[in-house]
């Protein structure tokens, strides 16, 4: 084979593997499952409204103007997936493919990153690692028809975009331009990578040479990218002002009740979060960051880590400090875990591995055992990201506890892994960096491929309707009011606000929905029993 194919040949492989792996993972049989998030039936029917009343610039849904949405999470998104509706029709594989799409290509945006950092293998891995976490692909993510997808990849693609600019002192025109998508599609999250390239200038004196390019590129685009924003500002302007006043609230919590929401409990909220959605992942961050920029390396190597570190500091810090939270708001903290582990099992292959070493990943072996986190029989497609139990149990083995069982099998699995320097000698790094990548990878890869058996479930509102679409079909009559099992009202009018009207009942502290029949509102209706 002539060189120039065979790297051709190198370059391309990680990337074909990667997207091969995203088909049955990620894009396969999209449409086949019902609504899950009622964020994704909300999206998909605003674009659809835009489509049918051929008013771009407006966001309705089912009858009620989104004034709130048009400055936070607009225009973007809508005008895509209004124009995947005009050509493929109105259906679950257009409210989902942009989000499966973009997740794939967030995969290869963290492969691109991770490459720049610390080369082909680092690369490959992290992007495995990103591709084989179970919230990344099916909670509020890839197969799910919401935006987070889109806003990884454009965190990712920023951060790229900023490292390569700082370092061939190129302009920051691609990076300003990412910022400014992410402003037209979720407008919030636009001010993260901005802080965290500030406290880049603040804290690393060898990029403060670029910080005049930096602003000035910044001042010659993001006044552009708020066009959207501005005409609706003056269109809009009383509620405007109710949108600013809800962010604030959102922001401090002030509309949660009791004292449920703050730093240390949003710290355990998305601690919890990681450890179920990122399973067993989660439990190799700490030791991979710690390893990562800690090592020895060159001034620009430990700039760029840093850099990537403050990225992840900031999107974290500001989850944690805002009151409200949401389990997939951490979604953009995924490409630089995943880079930061990606590297660690790389580096691992040529670091010399002492007691410290053998202690710590003999504590990572040991509670992946014992940790029970689900990774069988779970279905996603069956409830909403925000109602799905996050947590893990401690297992039993053999009469033994986590208590016991967990510190005695660390010192085993450490003790173990010391008695192996001599018969594998300088072998020894790399046999261990590729059974603990095998392991870490493959434990991820059976809890992103378990819920594929789940392909197709039909949630109780979606038989729900098509049981009164074939009642009416057939000219049989309907008993109303029908009770909704259901907590999530834009679920429910997803399905039901066209032809009923949805109509919230609180009993003992739950809401349930009732469907009436569209009639004259100045009629009588009956009681819910």
């Amino acid at each position: 084979m002539h060189p120039d194919a065979r790297a051709i040949a190198r370059s391309v492989w990680p990337l074909a593997v990667l997207v091969t792996l995203s088909i049955p993972w990620i894009l396969f049989r999209l449409g086949s499952y019902s609504l899950i998030n009622g964020d994704e039936g909300l999206y998909q029917s605003v674009a659809a409204q835009m489509l049918e009343s051929g008013n771009w610039l407006r966001l309705e849904f089912k009858g009620q103007h989104r004034v709130y949405d048009t400055f936070m999470n607009a225009p973007i998104q809508y005008w895509a997936k209004a124009s995947l509706i005009w050509v493929f029709g109105d259906n679950y594989w257009t409210m989902r493919i942009l989000s499966a799409l973009f997740g794939v290509a967030s995969v290869l945006a963290t492969y691109r990153l991770v490459h720049l950092l610390a080369g082909r293998s680092s690369a490959f891995a992290a992007a495995l690692v990103q591709l084989t976490t179970l919230q990344f692909v099916y909670l509020h993510s890839a197969r799910t028809g919401e935006l987070e997808t889109l806003v990884t990849f454009l965190f990712t693609l920023t951060a790229y975009f900023f490292l390569r600019a700082m370092e061939d002192r190129s302009r920051f025109l691609a990076h300003f331009l990412c910022l400014a998508v992410l402003i037209n599609v979720k407008l919030p999250l636009a001010i993260l990578p901005l802080l965290a390239e500030l406290l880049c200038f603040v804290l690393i004196p060898g990029t403060r040479s670029r910080f005049r390019a930096w602003m000035l590129a910044g001042l010659s685009i993001l006044p552009f990218a708020f066009a959207w924003h501005l005409f609706q500002m003056i269109e809009l302007w009383r509620p405007f002002q109710y949108v600013l006043h809800s962010m604030s609230v959102h922001a401090t919590g002030s509309d949660l009740p009791g004292a449920g929401s703050g730093p240390f409990p949003n710290l355990l909220f998305y601690g919890k979060t990681l450890l179920f959605g990122a399973f067993p992942y989660a439990l190799a961050y700490p030791l991979a960051i710690f390893g990562v920029l800690r090592e020895r390396r060159s001034a620009v190597d430990r700039s760029r880590w840093i850099v990537i570190g403050l990225y992840l500091f900031v999107i974290l810090g500001f989850f944690v400090l805002v009151g409200r939270h949401q389990r997939w708001y951490i979604m953009p903290a995924y490409p630089f875990f995943s880079a930061f582990v990606g590297a660690w099992l790389a580096r691992l292959c040529g670091m010399s591995l002492r007691w410290p070493h053998f202690a710590a990943l003999g504590l990572l072996g040991s509670l992946m055992i014992w940790m029970g986190v689900a990774a069988t029989h779970f279905n996603p497609f069956a409830e909403q990201a925000d109602q799905i139990w996050m947590d893990f149990t401690w297992r039993r083995f053999i009469g033994f506890g986590p208590g016991l069982g967990a510190p005695l099998l660390a010192v085993a699995l450490a003790v173990g892994l010391a008695a192996l320097r001599r018969p594998l000698g300088e072998r020894l790094p790399r046999v261990v960096a590729y059974t603990l990548a095998l392991a870490l990878i493959g434990y991820g890869a059976v809890r992103v491929s378990s819920p594929l058996t789940h392909l197709g479930y039909q949630t109780p509102l979606e038989q729900l309707r098509r049981n009164l679409e074939a009642s009416r079909e057939a000219g049989l009559p309907i008993d109303f009011p029908v009770r909704v099992d259901e907590a999530c009202c834009l679920r429910a009018q997803y399905y039901f606000a066209d032809e009923f009207e949805v109509v919230p009942v609180r009993k003992r502290g739950r809401v349930y929905f009732w469907l009436y029949e569209k009639t004259d509102p100045r009629a009588a209706r009956p009681t819910p029993p």
